[in-house]
């Protein structure tokens, strides 16, 4: 059952980026594509097989720290949805909306991402271990 539906949700996502299909190169062979590919397919298997959402690195991150500094919104989504704190602090003291802050202008999924933590109640008055609250690094960083 898993590997029909992930194998399902992938294509839907290379087709949902605008992956060429008409081409006489394969897309699905960029190296970039195929690195976002595994990552998401391990992403949904260990969700699918009920993951510690939670669980730290040596820093205190976890999954949702770490999407949320990537700009992977679909991730921080799912994570979201699948039980993971949302205002865990890393050793920084630092939550998934502080390490959005930093990145917000980059790209649309930085955004995003703010947005998501917010909508889902991101304690937006947070102050790391430096005092800094998440617009606070954004004003610092430069962020409008």
């Amino acid at each position: 059952m898993y590997p029909t539906l992930i194998k399902e949700q992938l294509f839907e996502r290379l087709l949902g980026a605008g992956t060429r299909t008409s081409s006489n190169v394969n897309p699905i062979f960029s190296p970039p594509i195929i690195f976002y590919l595994l990552i998401y397919y391990y992403f949904l298997v260990l969700v699918a097989h009920k993951a510690n959402v939670n669980q730290t690195d040596d820093e205190g991150r976890t999954a949702l720290i770490a999407a949320s500094y990537m700009g992977h919104s679909e991730i921080v989504e799912h994570l979201l949805d699948n039980g993971a704190e949302i205002d865990h602090e890393d050793a920084d003291g630092r939550t998934a909306l502080s390490v959005a802050a930093l990145c917000v202008p980059n790209n649309e999924g930085y955004s995003k991402v703010v947005n998501i933590l917010l909508e889902k109640g991101a304690f937006v008055d947070h102050q790391d271990k430096d005092g800094m609250t998440p617009l606070l690094v954004a004003a610092f960083e430069g962020h409008r």
